[in-house]
């Protein structure tokens, strides 16, 4: 296996599209790393470069010490599983896990045996002599998956793998590419829309945006601690409640406006850059579980806010909320998203009115523009 390294890479396609910008990470060598953002952020062509299937226009990619912008794709060392499978329909799936290594030239007793040591460890053995059409779903995912196992590369590109199977399969599959890429100590980078499989699956996250990295963690950090307010509404399902405010100094701590209600929040809880100040707007963060059972926290304040919608969802009810102050979503600036609430129990109806209290410690703060403010 390989480390990969992105230093300041762009990609400009020839119509002036700047698909990828001024872009540097690293994944250490046995690393899973995870590129997650909305559609048209970049993170395929992020993939697709490193692959060699597209031409930086700036920057430098690295596999493993060595420098592979002049590298074709055969010559990188890279095996890519995509969302479509790509398995040759008129082979068997015996025929699909060979074909890389009888094109590479191998024996045909080294081929044999590297397509079912894949099969074994994909559990897919009984559907060597079967035909792609005669597979379901996730067994053409996974034997797509083992075609690219069988060529033992440096590094694993994965891009969207889940995304045509339905969500009961995307769990399990997630599962076992997990399991898979720990049992390999596999360098991987996988690609996907979809934040829950980001955070289940990556030992580290990164957060795209118009082709720039805004922020590469672990994912409790990511979750925790976002660096802006684009990474705090895109990370969770719902993501973070982002709330225009004004907050006052008062003695012994500040007092946070909501419409016609007001929140006091102790001194601890707000940002340092902040102190010695007087009034200021902020975007008021705080995630769906931040919202509690009124003296189901010490501290926390009344808020008394319109239901519009209630979902059930077995484990835990999500209510959607009037906001008393207009709200934010940093994916589409010329909305206004209803608060999200997350409660196990006794939560009201719609046309009701929520009787919440807000965490402090669960609150974020970040400044009119986005920025985290600490």
């Amino acid at each position: 296996m390989a480390a990969v390294a992105l230093e300041r890479v762009a990609k400009t396609f020839p119509d002036g599209t700047a698909a990828v910008r001024d872009l540097s990470l690293e994944v250490a060598d046995g690393e899973l790393v995870v590129l997650v953002g909305p559609s048209g952020c970049g993170k395929s062509t992020v993939l697709r470069l490193i692959a060699g299937l597209e031409a930086a226009t700036g920057g430098t990619v690295r596999i493993g010490d060595r420098p592979v912008n002049d590298t074709g794709p055969g010559e990188r060392d890279v095996a890519m599983v995509f969302q479509n499978y790509a398995l040759y329909p008129h082979m068997t799936v015996r025929g699909n896990l060979e074909f890389p290594l009888r094109m590479r030239g191998l024996g045909r007793a080294e081929r044999r045996r590297r397509a079912e040591e894949a099969a074994r460890l994909l559990g897919i053995t009984e559907l060597l002599e079967r035909r792609p059409k005669a597979l379901s779903g996730g067994q053409r995912q996974r034997a797509a998956m083992g075609r690219a196992l069988v060529r033992e590369p440096a590094v694993f590109l994965m891009d969207e793998p889940l995304s045509n199977l339905d969500a009961k399969l995307r769990v399990r599959i997630r599962a076992e590419i997990a399991a898979l890429q720990r049992r390999l100590g596999a360098t991987t980078i996988y690609v996907t829309h979809d934040q829950a499989e980001a955070m289940t699956l990556g030992h580290r996250v990164a957060v795209l945006r118009d082709g720039v990295v805004q922020q590469m963690d672990a994912p409790d950090r990511l979750y925790a601690a976002p660096s802006n307010a684009f990474v705090a509404a895109f990370l969770g399902s719902p993501g973070m409640n982002l709330l225009r405010t004004r907050i006052h100094p008062e003695a012994g701590g500040w007092r946070a406006e909501l419409g016609a209600q007001e929140v006091t929040l102790p001194v601890e809880v707000v940002p340092a850059a902040l102190a010695g100040g007087g009034p200021q707007e902020v975007l008021l963060g705080v995630r769906p579980e931040g919202f509690v059972v009124p003296g189901g926290v010490e501290g926390g304040e009344r808020l008394r806010l319109p239901v519009r919608m209630r979902e059930f969802l077995g484990h835990e009810i999500l209510l959607y909320l009037e906001p008393p102050v207009s709200t934010v979503d940093p994916e589409s600036p010329d909305t206004a998203p209803p608060l999200v609430a997350r409660l196990e129990k006794g939560a009201p109806q719609p046309g009701e009115v929520a009787d919440l209290a807000l965490d402090p410690g669960a609150l974020h703060f970040f400044a009119p523009d986005g920025a985290r403010l600490d």
